[in-house]
């Protein structure tokens, strides 16, 4: 094997650790997410819009979203053959 394919074995490697570690962290914040939405719904949705709620939802669901869409560009772009 030449150093270069192992150089590209190392990288893909890499990658893969890496994309495990952004789908476990998807999972950690997807469980907090259902954790604290009876909460949410009742002291944000169901109350009057205030500046505390609003900052709220700009800070919480922009970014969730985010990093949704993060995790799927770094998983679309890992070839079939390896996984």
């Amino acid at each position: 094997m030449s150093s270069q394919q192992s150089v590209d074995i190392q990288v893909i490697s890499d990658n893969l650790a890496f994309n495990y570690v952004d789908i476990a962290t998807l999972a950690l914040l997807a469980y907090d997410t259902l954790l604290t939405l009876p909460s949410e719904i009742t002291y944000i949705w169901r109350r009057r819009v205030r500046l505390g709620s609003v900052l709220y939802l700009i800070a919480r669901y922009p970014a969730l979203l985010a990093f949704i869409f993060s995790v799927y560009l770094d998983i679309a772009n890992i070839p079939l053959e390896c996984v």
